[in-house]
């Protein structure tokens, strides 16, 4: 497939309900035909970067055609301009994940963005800023001066967030918890003092996003990879 009407024609014949009934559960208001992400992955690397096709992609009034989209996107092709534009028109918490992903945390001044995104008032932004954040936590050694102010933001903001910002703000806070042990503690009291989660009910075998619960579970983890 090399042509986006090809590929555009390949998405529908992927169509699943059940996926649908996720991404409209988690807010999405594009018209979509719910191709599972599985599909959407594969379908990419056989693409491979193709920054014109994304482009055409993009600028299709769908969601899966947007995820694939970003997917393909070469960040090097784009100025800090075209990242800015992009980031805000999306209003969909699973493509702003994609594109934090693929495009954003790839670049090396991905910084830039999450210091902006993260004091962004809009829902969707102030997710991939955190996003960004938690990114950086688990591929590079964050220093504490960082950590501390990150630290600061979510006791001050995490119970008041938006929705969609919160869980990846909570998920920054449990990371730090983690894989930061001079901060565990600090993490758990700050979990426990703000009660974010505490009362939401998950399947049974899940982790709650409490994070005393998602803290102690992944601590738990590394010990049993230690061992």
């Amino acid at each position: 497939m090399k042509t986006k009407e090809e590929i555009l024609n390949y998405l529908q014949m992927q169509s699943n309900p059940t996926r649908i009934k996720v991404n409209e559960r988690n807010g999405n208001s594009l018209p979509q035909y719910g191709v599972p992400m599985t599909v959407l992955r594969k379908l990419a690397i056989e693409i491979g970067k193709d920054h014109q096709l994304a482009i055409s992609l993009w600028n299709e009034n769908n969601l899966d055609a947007k995820m694939l989209a970003v997917m393909i996107m070469d960040s090097n092709e784009m100025n800090q301009k075209e990242i800015e534009k992009i980031a805000n028109e999306i209003n969909f918490c699973y493509l702003m994940d994609e594109y934090v992903d693929y495009v954003v945390f790839q670049r090396e001044d991905y910084d830039i963005y999450k210091n902006e995104w993260i004091q962004s008032t809009q829902d969707i932004l102030g997710r991939g800023g955190w996003y960004l954040v938690v990114k950086s936590l688990l591929k590079i050694n964050v220093d504490d001066q960082t950590i501390e102010n990150y630290l600061t933001i979510i006791s001050k903001e995490l119970q008041n967030a938006t929705p969609k910002k919160q869980e990846t703000m909570n998920r920054a806070l449990c990371e730090i918890g983690i894989n930061y042990p001079k901060y565990t503690d600090e993490c758990l009291n700050i979990g426990e003092k703000l009660g974010v989660y505490k009362e939401m009910k998950v399947a049974k075998g899940c982790t709650s996003p409490y994070a005393i619960n998602w803290i102690q579970v992944g601590l738990k983890k590394k010990e049993k990879i230690k061992k």
